[in-house]
């Protein structure tokens, strides 16, 4: 048998981003995209246990796949949910750099992902595989600016129909009438559909999970205006979520958990890096933005990773993993974040732990005889 994998790794190495490519997100998160005109890359070295070592020295990432299969089994991807952007491969690669890669794969077990092809059972491996072919774009910004220059097309999932099994062993399915469409993916649809247009990007809306599973083969069956949904929607037998008594609230994506710890991290490590012998409280006045944390616990918290990266800079880090990992895709977290990595950027450090211990030896240096005050 031909060995796919082989193959495949021969091509990506010698290619960089493939000239299309894929990303799935959240409507309401496609609506941001589309209204700041950027997209929010993830936080690289907020993992780096993980992260760091498949982003090549780069801070943020973004990713893609070079297939618009959202997931990698037959039965999952018969669920339409949120959008696919179809992305311009060829303009991103001539700002940005591309890795291609097979995130959960091993040198033991090879792929990390069967085929799903229509016609398999989803439960047993099908005869040849599918790699889950990555591109990964990197950069040190942690915005890619100017999306809509990268933006070709998109793809809306609003399905009025849902499937049922018919074949346990081939994985054959009919659809079925879906009972209710949730009045917030609705709100989204028509508010990304009216920006896009704006836009000029061309738009595809499936109700119906076959268009759904072959979006990057055919858009024949796809409806191309909002107008045309709404016909679908009354001629189906799914009813609209009733908006609710006290009005319809848009998302709000709040800053992850422990943001606020990371803040104090980032205080900690410019006290450190300013020649301070102890951590200066007063620079932290007033609770918490979200009135979770008050300033006494804040100022502990400071002192605790101020006198960790002093000594013990593993365990500072090891500290702040989780509020590193919780704030990494969340916008409203993003200037806490980035405040973080432009202060590792200004020492040359790209990653949690050589930026940790990088700030021991400057304490080292500055106070020798070592920390006289916590």
């Amino acid at each position: 048998m031909k060995n796919h994998f082989d193959s495949w790794r021969k091509f990506v190495i010698k290619e960089g981003l493939s000239d299309v490519l894929w990303h799935h997100t959240q409507l309401y998160r496609l609506a941001a995209v589309l209204k700041d005109n950027r997209f929010l890359t993830s936080g690289a070295f907020t993992k780096p246990d993980t992260e760091g070592e498949h982003s090549k020295g780069k801070m943020y990432y973004m990713s893609t796949t070079r297939t618009p299969s959202i997931s990698y089994g037959a039965f999952s991807s018969r669920h339409p949910y949120g959008a696919v952007i179809q992305l311009d491969g060829r303009k991103l690669g001539q700002r940005f750099k591309g890795i291609p890669m097979d995130y959960w794969s091993s040198k033991d077990y090879g792929s990390s992902k069967k085929s799903a092809k229509i016609g398999k059972t989803f439960y047993s491996p099908t005869d040849d595989d599918v790699y889950e072919a990555e591109d990964r774009i990197v950069t040190d910004k942690p915005f890619i600016e100017d999306a809509d220059k990268y933006i070709t097309a998109v793809h809306i999932a609003l399905p009025l129909y849902d499937t049922r099994t018919t074949d346990w062993e081939t994985g054959e399915f009919e659809l079925v009438n879906k009972l209710q469409l949730r009045f917030a993916d609705y709100h989204y649809g028509r508010k990304v559909v009216e920006m896009l247009e704006d836009k000029g990007i061309p738009f595809y809306i499936h109700v119906n999970p076959k268009t759904w599973m072959t979006l990057g083969v055919s858009k024949d069956k796809a409806l191309t205006s909002w107008k045309q949904f709404e016909q679908a929607l009354s001629e189906s037998e799914t009813e609209l979520e009733k908006v609710p008594k006290d009005g319809f609230k848009e998302i709000a994506d709040g800053p992850g958990y422990g943001t606020d710890e990371l803040r104090m991290f980032t205080l900690a490590a410019e006290a450190i890096l300013k020649g301070e012998e102890k951590m200066p409280e007063e620079l932290i006045t007033g609770d918490s933005e979200d009135g979770y944390t008050s300033e006494r616990n804040r100022r502990r918290k400071a002192k605790q990773f101020f006198h960790q990266l002093a000594k013990h800079p593993t365990a500072a880090v090891e500290d702040i993993k989780n509020a590193l990992h919780n704030s990494s895709s969340k916008p409203a977290s993003r200037d806490a974040l980035e405040s973080l990595a432009s202060l590792m950027r200004s020492v040359g450090k790209k990653d949690i732990y050589s930026f940790a211990d990088y700030l021991m030896k400057v304490y080292k240096e500055n106070h020798p005889e070592g920390e006289t005050y916590y």
